[in-house]
């Protein structure tokens, strides 16, 4: 059923429920005192799922992922489903990167840029809730209202880097206590590096994600994605070349998709799916801590003024918030 009043939610018996456009206030208040027995919850947006009774509800959260190590060891016990939704992932274009990079078509990983700035938004945006762009209400600005799903693709299709520097800008373009604009350095485990970067101060904005192997470069912009494919491997390349401004053979090829894009629908499919007859999810629940692992390490960095690793110190974390 569709609830659109918090008492009809702590006072009603019912199968399912899904929540949507619901302020975070008024989520939280549901999820502390209901008495989830033997039914299923699907919100719009996460909210602090520490009081959840677990034991007895099939869980799919959704883009802001507070407590998700919590809601980890509750779901490990509980037996019950528990997923995200992560709905880009179900894109044709990401499933296509994901697949040619852990396939090894572009070699060994050396750069990854994504320019994500197509967020504009207007003060009366901002002005429309006081809970929007604060850190009681949203629990930061840009990268977690507007960039979860980016950060989730970056480390599902690269990897979680493991150094981090980031420059948050807090109310640099709004009169807003968050951040509107931020710019990250990433270094990989491998010795990759990367830059991520988004406002929602930018008019007009880019979305261009690039990824760079020993093997040639992807790059993914108008829901077109690019690959340039070199001869051989640019490592060997480099060392066996007998010019010096000599470049390996490249072709350029515009990668064919399946072309499907089922977003929500494609993630619910699969929920439901995995409860009726265990096929696979789009994204377990566990991983939902990456991406939100990535944005709180810049924020931590930028705080801190200095690289910071990833884990983290998670305790330091929560003492500046």
């Amino acid at each position: 059923i569709q609830i659109d009043h918090v008492q009809h939610v702590l006072h009603g018996r019912f199968d399912f429920l899904f929540t949507f456009a619901m302020d975070p206030h008024s989520k939280r208040h549901i999820v502390i005192n209901i008495q989830m027995r033997e039914q299923r919850i699907l919100l719009e947006n996460g909210v602090d799922l520490a009081l959840v009774r677990w034991n007895i509800v099939d869980f799919l959260a959704i883009e802001k992922n507070i407590a998700l190590v919590r809601m980890n060891e509750a779901a490990d016990k509980s037996g019950k489903v528990f997923a995200m939704m992560f709905n880009q992932r179900t894109n044709c274009v990401y499933r296509k990167m994901h697949e040619m990079v852990h396939s090894g078509q572009l070699g060994e990983l050396k750069r990854v840029n994504w320019i994500i700035t197509d967020w504009y938004r207007t003060q009366i945006y901002y002005d429309s809730g006081d809970w929007r762009a604060t850190w009681d209400g949203e629990g930061g600005g840009v990268l977690l209202n507007q960039c979860p799903h980016q950060l989730d693709l970056l480390q599902w299709i690269c990897g979680l880097p493991k150094t981090v520097q980031a420059f948050c800008q807090e109310g640099k373009w709004h009169d807003i206590e968050v951040e509107d604009d931020v710019t990250a350095y990433l270094q990989f485990e491998n010795g990759a590096t990367g830059v991520f970067i988004t406002t929602t101060g930018d008019a007009p904005g880019t979305n261009r994600f690039e990824v760079t192997g020993t093997l040639g470069k992807l790059v993914c912009e108008n829901n077109t994605l690019t690959f340039w494919k070199l001869s051989q491997d640019e490592r060997e390349f480099c060392r066996t070349a007998a010019e010096g401004f000599a470049q390996p053979p490249c072709e350029k090829l515009t990668v064919e998709t399946d072309g499907e894009n089922p977003q929500h629908v494609g993630v619910l499919n699969a929920f439901a799916g995995n409860i009726l007859h265990g096929t696979p999810l789009v994204a377990e629940g566990y991983e939902g801590i990456r991406g939100l692992t990535l944005s709180n390490a810049m924020h931590l960095s930028s705080w801190l003024g200095r690289p910071v690793d990833i884990p983290f110190d998670e305790e330091l974390f929560r003492e500046i918030v």
